[in-house]
Order: C-alpha cells, then sequence, then structure tokens
C-alpha cells in the first residue's frame, strides 16, 4: 500500500480537476497553453513514477537484506543439513512471494499514474480542438504567448474559485 501512496502524491491532487478547470474556462485553450499543459503532465507524470521506482527498490533492498539475516540466523540455529535445507526452503518461498507483492504493486501504481497522464492529456487535446476556429488563422488566439506559469496559475484560480463557490454555499 505504500507505493500506492507514492503514486496519489499530494502534487497531483493540483491536476485531478482539470478536465472540470477545461471544461468550465471561458476562453478557449490556445496551443501554447496546451502544450505547455502535457508538458507539465509528463513532467509529473515521470516524477512519479521516479518515487514509486524509488520506493520499490527501498522495499525491495529490505526484503533482501531481511532474507540474508534471517538465514544467517538459521544456519547458526540449525545444525542438522536436512532441517536446515527446509527452513531455508521456506525462506526463500516467503521471500519471493513478497518480492512478487511488491512488483505487483509497482505494476498497479505505474498503470494507475500512465492512465491518468493519459485521460488528462487527452482531455486537454479535446479541449484544444473544440475551440473555435477562424477562417485562414487556425484556433482563436494562436499568436497569444501563455507559459507554463500561465497555466499553473488557471489551475490555481480555478481551485481558488472552487473553494469561494463551496464557503457561499455553506453560508
Amino acid at each position: 500500500m505504500i507505493l500506492m501512496e507514492i503514486a496519489y502524491d499530494e502534487r497531483n491532487k493540483d491536476l485531478d480537476y482539470l478536465a472540470e478547470f477545461l471544461i468550465e474556462r471561458s476562453d478557449p485553450l490556445t496551443l501554447t497553453e496546451a502544450q505547455n499543459l502535457i508538458y507539465l503532465i509528463e513532467e509529473e507524470k515521470q516524477s512519479l513514477w521516479q518515487k514509486v521506482k524509488e520506493g520499490s527498490t527501498k522495499k525491495l533492498d529490505w526484503l533482501k537484506s531481511k532474507f540474508k539475516k534471517d538465514a544467517a540466523a538459521a544456519r547458526k540455529k540449525y545444525k542438522d543439513p536436512s532441517v536446515l535445507k527446509q527452513y531455508l526452503k521456506t525462506l526463500k518461498k516467503n521471500y519471493l512471494r513478497n518480492v512478487d507483492k511488491v512488483k505487483a504493486e509497482m505494476q498497479k501504481a505505474g498503470k494507475d499514474i500512465f492512465g491518468k497522464a493519459g485521460r488528462m492529456k487527452a482531455s486537454v487535446r479535446a479541449a484544444f480542438r473544440s475551440a473555435p476556429k477562424v477562417a485562414n488563422k487556425g484556433k482563436v488566439g494562436l499568436g497569444i504567448a501563455a507559459g507554463a506559469a500561465a497555466a499553473a496559475g488557471g489551475l490555481a484560480a480555478y481551485r481558488a474559485s472552487k473553494k469561494r463557490k463551496a464557503a457561499l454555499a455553506k453560508k
């Protein structure tokens, strides 16, 4: 479960409302903004995947050291070769089962990360494609320069407006 918690990192919460933000946005998405949002999504995906890999590597290293420590203790404790062989076989079986669990968690976390990033990129592409066209000029606002900071600022403004709406609804 630790790997799943890493996969849903706090930084990933900012992009949960991306599709809804794009739908509620009044002005059309420009090509530059779309490219910057996709870049941010890819960057976030790589960051999360790196955290998952680091977490699973630490867990695998811990399992390996625990297996070696337990095997060394068993060699000291059991002098009878048949009992020792049986105990080591059980230890190895448990170790391999735990390694398989860690690998399965890593794979599931990876699927979640890559799937979520794919859905977010698809919503950005759909928002860009749905922007109205101007004759002979392509998409509206194509010449407007929008940096990654503007895209991130738009997400922050969207979250702030959601909080204000929720606060007003409570009153």
